[in-house]
């Protein structure tokens, strides 16, 4: 897969909806997929998975794994989960870098928001 498109496929705003004919997938693209990577999308937005020469003896991606990779997608754009959770962890990253791994001595560090975001045993949206 191109890298353009393997970020968005990884983040869910590009997934694969099976067809009727095996190894067929209707490519569909969810808000946040950035216009600028559909170039790298067939036009008529079909994709046919086939063996690259000297690969015969891999297989191809699971139909099962696409499926689910596809529904995971609509939920999670379909329900806002999936903004979510790149908030969740874009603050988990943010709160990382600033505490750098420890607390302060002095008692300054923020632990209550240190708690919150790591453990996040509740999501509301």
């Amino acid at each position: 897969m191109n890298m353009a498109l393997h970020i968005p496929f990884s983040s869910f705003t590009l997934a694969f909806k099976s067809t009727d004919t095996p190894n067929v997938y209707q490519c569909m693209t969810f808000g946040g997929f950035a216009t600028s990577n559909a170039q790298y999308l067939p036009e008529n937005g079909v994709i046919v998975l086939k063996q690259a020469p000297g690969t015969e003896d891999l297989p191809l991606p699971s139909p099962v794994l696409l499926d689910c990779h596809y529904r995971l997608a609509e939920i999670l754009n379909a329900s806002g989960m999936g903004n979510v959770i790149d908030e969740h962890w874009r603050r988990w990253g943010e709160l990382k870098a600033t505490v750098q791994h420890t607390l302060q001595p002095n008692g300054d560090s923020d632990l209550g928001n240190l708690l919150r975001t790591a453990l996040w045993h509740r999501v509301r949206t």
